[in-house]
């Protein structure tokens, strides 16, 4: 599909030229499990600018999720992730786009870009996203450290979230994806480094997170929407 490079993305969530994307992969819905940690921080003021034309209607982004996750289990197999994610509002409902994800499965960014938009790039991982050590991301020209420290015990959540993504033909990809298991409070300290934006819409700092271990994603098929 020669227009999956040309989803909108972040800069740092251009696919390499060389990158070669893989045949087929299973369509949606996509049932996973992970482990990993998610944080929550006010996005940058570079966060606006990030948003693809048919979405700046909404309202200014001024909180961003962020995660750094190693799936046990998905329909491509394991691989590892970050992404960053930015809360807006479509209408009367809060929504989430995101602009940046990264991982190591080639037959992963293929099916985020296929099945729902996501502008899936390539990227090196090492840490234990189960443990309690450094996680790094890296990728071209841009490097990603997370270190989560829980806060708590573990209790039993399950969330929600609306998405909005936006084709290459300018019609917009809407989904959920819910999230289930348990999970412990902690605080994620978070560095980003970039030639390009990402310190400034997801800026370092100390951030509120969960800590999941062997939790459960179901990511439904997207529907598709006039901008």
């Amino acid at each position: 599909m020669p227009e999956l490079p040309l989803v909108p993305a972040a800069p740092e969530s251009t696919l390499p030229a060389d990158v070669h994307l893989p045949g087929d992969v299973p369509p949606a819905p996509w049932r996973c499990t992970f482990d990993g940690v998610i944080w929550v921080q006010r996005a940058g003021r570079g966060a606006t600018a990030l948003l693809p034309a048919p979405l700046r209607q909404a309202a200014a982004p001024r909180l961003l999720l962020g995660a750094h996750l190693h799936y046990t289990d998905t329909p491509v197999g394991p691989y590892s992730e970050v992404f960053a994610a930015l809360v807006v509002r479509l209408g009367v409902r809060p929504a989430v786009h995101v602009p940046f994800m990264a991982l190591d499965d080639p037959r992963s960014l293929r099916g985020g870009r296929a099945n729902w938009s996501l502008p899936k790039t390539v990227a090196r991982f090492t840490g234990d996203p189960a443990g309690a050590g450094v996680l790094e991301a890296v990728g071209l020209r841009w490097r990603i450290e997370t270190r989560a420290r829980a806060l708590g015990p573990a209790f039993r959540l399950a969330a929600g979230l609306r998405l909005a993504q936006v084709r290459p033909d300018g019609t917009v990809a809407r989904f959920t994806a819910t999230v289930s298991g348990r999970a412990r409070l902690a605080r994620a300290e978070v560095r980003a480094r970039s030639d390009h934006q990402l310190p400034v819409w997801m800026p370092p700092g100390r951030h509120m997170a969960l800590q999941w271990q062997n939790a459960s994603l179901t990511v439904t098929p997207a529907s598709r929407h006039a901008p």
